[in-house]
């Protein structure tokens, strides 16, 4: 009975310690210009995995600023808690590093709110915050952006070649009808929303149009993904199906699954070699 119990209690600690939240800290990046920090560094919140193969950088949707500040636990911003779904182990699948921006502003005000996605400023935050994480894991980086925070990532991606050659990927999810890369890529793109998405400042259409034009401009490979499930309750916008409302899974195992596909074997098979 005692043997028993002790290969209970183990089997429950196993199956606890794999579905345990990933670990996070609040790390502030600090800029390599001052011209562009005068507001302070850019907080992060890190979900580490155990055994990532990627490393995931989030950029919000509406005002793009989360709050974070260096007692910051938890996040309830429905876009960071769909991605940090990607550092749990699911069956065999590799997981990832998840990493939320944190505008130190609200830019979703003012007459030049959408701009404002695309400013020097933050463009080189977003830039400080990419190669910080590079650096910091040495894994691939991916950057997605939801709804508002696909401006920042379609800007940041024209910006320069410098910085497309820092990504080994980019999801765009729930596109902001405005956002256009632009500049020929050579990297991995997901375009991705829900069917039944009725947010006027994110259509079909115009999301249909940029995923024809990415493909255009993409010597590697762009796909275009649909959630089916979740549930269309309240603003259009700001919730319901736009933020994947009950369907994080599926919307989260498009991305992973995404992102396993783009990636070479043998990051695959040695993330799967490492893990527990």
């Amino acid at each position: 009975m005692k043997s028993l119990l002790m290969k209970i209690s183990f089997v429950t600690l196993i199956l606890l310690s794999a579905f345990a939240p990933a670990h996070a800290d609040v790390i502030p990046v600090e800029g390599t210009s001052n011209e562009y920090f005068d507001k302070g560094p850019t907080m992060t919140m890190l979900w580490e995995a155990a055994s990532p193969m990627a490393t995931v950088v989030v950029i919000m949707g509406g005002g793009g600023s989360v709050g974070i500040n260096r007692n910051t636990t938890e996040i309830k911003n429905p876009t960071a808690n769909m991605m940090r779904l990607l550092t749990k182990p699911v069956l065999s699948a590799p997981t990832m590093n998840v990493v939320v921006y944190d505008s130190p502003y609200d830019l979703q005000s003012g007459a030049q709110a959408l701009t404002t996605r695309c400013s020097d400023d933050q463009l080189t935050r977003i830039e400080s915050v990419v190669k910080f994480y590079r650096n910091k894991f040495n894994h691939p980086i991916w950057l997605m952006g939801h709804s508002n925070g696909t401006l920042s990532v379609a800007a940041f991606i024209n910006r320069s070649d410098e910085n497309r050659k820092w990504l080994s990927g980019a999801i765009l999810s729930g596109s902001r009808n405005e956002s256009r890369i632009s500049k020929p890529i050579d990297f991995p793109v997901l375009v991705i929303r829900h069917q039944n998405d009725g947010c006027i400042s994110a259509t079909l259409d115009n999301a249909s149009r940029h995923y024809e034009q990415i493909k255009s401009l993409n010597s590697s490979g762009t796909e275009f993904k649909s959630v089916s499930g979740g549930a269309g309750l309240g603003n259009p916008c700001t919730d319901g199906y736009h933020m994947y409302k009950e369907a994080y899974p599926e919307a989260a195992k498009l991305i992973r699954g995404f992102i396993v596909q783009s990636s070479p074997r043998t990051a695959v098979k040695n993330q799967m070699q490492q893990a527990p």
